[in-house]
């Protein structure tokens, strides 16, 4: 018999479909060889038993690469577990007295259940991929997994997000560290189940989806005519009627920094003026769409005249926020969005996803820009805390604080002498008012030598006798701003550049920060073992020896230029010491709070240390490290929305 083409390739697939993967047994659990056309380019799939709760799986499509060595599990986890393997037809289930996992041994898709046989969580069949790239020289994947799950479930942890969302479940949550947004790769299931996703690159979480651009909905113009909003753009914001420029408009999108420089309409003045884009929207779509807005400034939405969004962000510093909107299939609706910017530099875009289909809504993904595998932990309990519980058995535990950060803190932007800050202590006291703490922000140094850890002694004359008066005096601590950037020239840039500890592309770009005339400065590679150490040996000798007692870390994402794109930071921190800036972006603030919390220990071990650092990352518990919720609004909305914030960073181990 001849087959033609179509016959003989579908002949193929069928071959391939009878044959099944094979998989073998080792110590702490199985290694799965499942056909790669099926497993999306995963050539083996391991599974590990570290406790009758615990299994890591790892995903890999090229054995020739090497992994790292994990930055957030703390050691191996040593297992003697007693666990089972048993094979049928074209499974293998690997069973402990608390959990199983059943691999589907042609696709390597794998379904977890409890003790009593109820599923928990399963990867979606087909739903891995693992792509090549290539960052900086070097061969990566990235990789995506997905899951299904109950449609009662919810999702929460993920670390600190501002869009004022407690439950997760049918939203995307981008894990990027940037000032208000806090990425830990860990998910914590109301059905007591949680992942911990060991990736450290740009993430997303959930309904990973791409935003899609304004005029991905159906636009119409104030006068009706199809293809774009009309936008009017007035010089003086208390009188919107004084229309400068008035034009046709597709898109809203100065998310980044300079965009709004590079983009706006030449004609418009943003510091004293208001812009407004009116006409109508539709969607032959029906249902819950995402309306995602980033905005600085004070912005305004209106759907058919119903005013849905009423917000105010410093222009300098962007919030965002989603808005679930019922678009009806073929109905136009009204729309109008009004920007105020408020600055000569601000922020506003709009962008929106279509809703989930019936048998996406059960179902999230993890997705990851680059990795040498794809790994993830899946840890159950028989609570949520439970296992949180597992989720600091993989990444330390949380130690102990000392006394005194759970009293009374006092802290303003900013003290600027040593004089006021000893007559606001001495006034806490004469008023009996408790006070354990007070904090020293920012700029005590001189102005021109940022990084220096040096007191500018017009302002602080005696910082020796400021803290021993704090001490003695006062029984008060004293708590201290340090942030990772040196400005270019003084002493310690010449010596942590001698010894290649810096980030140089910001200093080769000549960028400046807004201090005076603006300095060129850079930040130091926190994932330099040597650097840690140098940047400790720094705070140490400038500062810990005079007595302070917690360090207040800002800046921590790192934050070497605020509001620019994941792919702007990864140039800034490019190269790092372990390789690709995208391999390794996440990770830079559990560094950094390893590198003091191993230094203090290091030099005073009888001595607790406290870290405040405004980023995170999975395992900073271990550090002695809390985390503050970065330069959010003072408003109402922003406050309610720390409630949500807070509590999933709680979750999130």
């Amino acid at each position: 018999m001849r087959f033609t083409r179509p016959y003989l390739f579908f002949f193929l697939l069928l071959s391939q479909i009878a044959a099944a993967g094979d998989f073998i047994k080792t110590s702490d659990g199985i290694i799965v060889r499942p056909e790669a056309v099926f497993s999306g380019n995963a050539k083996e799939i391991q599974l590990r038993v570290l406790t009758e709760n615990i299994i890591r799986i790892t995903a890999v499509a090229d054995k020739s690469i090497a992994e790292n060595k994990s930055l957030i599990i703390v050691g191996r986890v040593q297992s003697n577990t007693k666990f089972t393997v048993v094979s049928a037809n074209q499974t293998v289930t690997v069973k402990t007295a608390r959990l199983s996992a059943v691999v589907n041994l042609q696709t390597g898709a794998i379904a977890f259940y409890d003790a009593t046989n109820k599923k928990l969580l399963a990867e979606k069949e087909l739903g891995r991929t693992m792509q090549p790239q290539v960052f900086e020289g070097e061969r990566l994947f990235s990789v995506r997994q997905d899951f299904t799950t109950a449609a009662d479930d919810a999702w929460y942890g993920l670390g600190q997000h501002q869009d004022d969302l407690m439950n997760y479940k049918g939203y995307q949550v981008q894990l990027f560290q940037n000032n208000t947004e806090v990425a830990v790769p860990f998910l914590l299931s109301k059905k007591n189940y949680g992942i911990l996703w060991d990736n450290y690159s740009l993430t997303q979480f959930g309904d990973v989806r791409p935003y899609l651009p304004l005029n991905a909905l159906k636009l119409f113009s104030k006068d009706g005519e199809q293809g774009w909003l009309t936008a009017s753009y007035s010089n003086d914001k208390t009188m919107p009627g004084n229309i400068a420029l008035q034009r046709a408009e597709s898109s809203i999108n100065y998310e980044f920094l300079n965009d709004s420089k590079l983009f706006l309409p030449k004609e418009f003045k943003p510091e004293n003026g208001v812009a407004v884009w009116e006409g109508n929207i539709a969607s032959d779509i029906e249902g819950i769409h995402k309306f995602r807005f980033t905005y600085a400034g004070y912005a305004k939405v209106w759907i058919d005249g119903k005013l849905i969004l009423d917000r105010w962000r410093q222009a300098w510093n962007p919030g965002s926020v989603i808005l679930d909107v019922a678009l009806h299939k073929g109905k136009k609706q009204a729309i109008k969005v009004e920007w105020i910017p408020n600055g000569g530099e601000s922020y506003l875009s709009f962008k929106s996803l279509p809703p989930l289909t019936p048998e996406d809504k059960n179902g999230f993904s993890f997705s990851s820009e680059a990795g040498k595998s794809l790994d993830y932990y899946f840890i159950h309990g028989q609570n949520m805390d439970d296992v949180i519980a597992g989720y600091r058995k993989l990444t330390g535990k949380a130690v102990m604080l000392p006394k005194w950060a759970f009293g009374k803190w006092q802290s303003r932007e900013r003290y600027k002498t040593q004089k006021e800050m000893l007559d606001v202590v001495d006034e806490f006291r004469k008023r009996k008012i408790p006070l354990d703490n007070i904090v020293l922000d920012w700029s005590y140094w001189r102005e021109a030598e940022w990084g220096s850890q040096d007191f500018d002694e017009k302002r602080f004359s005696n910082p020796d006798s400021l803290i021993d008066v704090l001490h003695k005096k006062y029984k008060t601590r004293f708590m201290i701003s340090v942030w990772p950037k040196f400005y270019e020239g003084i002493s310690a840039y010449k010596d942590f550049n001698q010894n290649n500890w810096l980030y140089k592309r910001n200093v080769a770009d000549r960028q400046r920060d807004w201090i005076a005339q603006g300095y060129v400065s850079t930040f130091y590679d926190a994932f330099n073992e040597a650097a840690q150490k140098g940047f400790w040996n720094l705070m140490n000798q400038k500062l810990y020896k005079k007595g302070v007692d917690a360090w207040w870390m800002d800046a921590s994402e790192p934050d070497i230029l605020s509001n620019v794109t994941p792919q702007k930071r990864k140039e800034q921190m490019t190269p790092t010491a372990l390789g690709p800036a995208a391999l390794n972006l996440n990770a830079y603030p559990l560094q950094n709070a390893k590198g003091i919390y191993e230094g203090q220990r290091a030099t005073n071990p009888n001595e607790r240390v406290f870290i405040l650092t405004r980023s995170a990352f999975a395992g900073l518990q271990r550090y002695a490290a809390a985390t503050w919720s970065g330069d959010i609004a003072s408003r109402w909305h922003d406050m309610k929305a720390q409630i949500s914030a807070g509590v999933n960073f709680s979750m999130s181990g």
